[in-house]
């Protein structure tokens, strides 16, 4: 880790339950070399994960589903919030207004917060969605999430540093889309 930057690596592991398919995961995570992995979509049950946290983990949370867990840790002397999160595949506001009602109560400071993983819908349907363009992906979540970035003042930080590049994160016969998000407080943002 250099001095005031981090790596973060965020996965969609599709199910890990399969200890041959979690072998394999994680030997190819650890040839990456991130100073942080974020695992979405696991299948794991309480039994099958080993705890293994940092001691510079202050606050720890999560909901009863095991769709989001919010970590304050102390990262090269400075507080960050990371949200690691599996999004619903519904229209569902909800579980974004819960994340940020979670953010407000535990007082997170709104200059250290980085929201990462699967958030199965796409902020910009016309860069990031291709194929059945008719469909309306999630209207009232995209709605609540907008909301959050806003008043969590969270960027997209590879639609920033790649302002006109189409990639997609999920794909199925002629459909595809970029599902997955790394959002960043602005001022953790780099400069680009």
């Amino acid at each position: 880790m250099v001095s005031g930057e981090i790596s973060i690596a965020s996965y969609n592991c599709n199910g890990l339950v399969d200890n041959k398919k979690r072998q394999s995961v994680f030997t190819w995570l650890k040839e990456k070399e991130y100073n942080i992995y974020c695992l979405q979509e696991t299948h794991s049950t309480i039994l099958d994960e080993v705890f293994n946290f940092d001691p510079n983990v202050q606050i720890f949370q999560t909901d009863h589903q095991g769709r989001w867990i919010i970590l304050n840790m102390l990262l090269d002397s400075k507080q960050i919030w990371l949200i690691n999160l599996y999004g619903p595949n519904n229209d569902d506001p909800s579980f974004f207004e819960n994340i940020h009602k979670n953010v407000l109560t535990l007082q997170a400071t709104l200059d250290s917060i980085i929201m990462v993983g699967d958030f199965n819908t796409v902020l910009n349907t016309s860069m990031d969605q291709k194929g059945n363009h008719t469909t309306n992906y999630h209207p009232q979540a995209l709605k609540e999430i907008m909301n959050v970035m806003d008043i969590l003042e969270l960027v997209d930080i590879w639609r920033l540093k790649y302002p006109d590049l189409v990639r997609y994160t999920w794909r199925r016969l002629n459909q595809a889309s970029r599902l997955d998000y790394f959002l960043m407080s602005c001022s953790l943002a780099p400069k680009i």
